[in-house]
């Protein structure tokens, strides 16, 4: 799969949604995750999965696309990051790293 962007936004149905689009084709925009089920507060991928915070935790769907996502951890997870193996992200003022699967 070639370098993509991800961005969340609130689709027509009022869900927010991610979407993913390749840096060589921006036009070519593929639904990643129709409805992540809450404000999405922070994007961040290993080139296998996206992960993305909403209110109710830390969630993960395959960069391809799935029909919900994989809950991580139950924190209201913000400002995400991924290096090294790793996913960082604040939660409540305080800064986590938890091993992504």
């Amino acid at each position: 799969m070639a370098p993509s962007s991800f961005q969340a936004r609130v689709e027509a149905e009022g869900f927010p949604a991610i979407r993913r689009a390749p840096f060589n084709a921006p036009a070519n925009v593929a639904v990643v995750l129709a409805n992540a089920g809450g404000a999405v507060g922070g994007l961040a991928t290993d080139g296998t999965n996206v992960f993305y915070g909403t209110p109710s935790g830390l969630f993960y769907v395959s960069v391809a696309g799935a029909t919900s996502g994989t809950l991580l951890t139950n924190k209201a997870a913000t400002h995400l990051r991924y290096a090294s193996g790793a996913l960082f992200f604040l939660a409540g003022g305080v800064i986590y790293k938890i091993a992504t699967p």
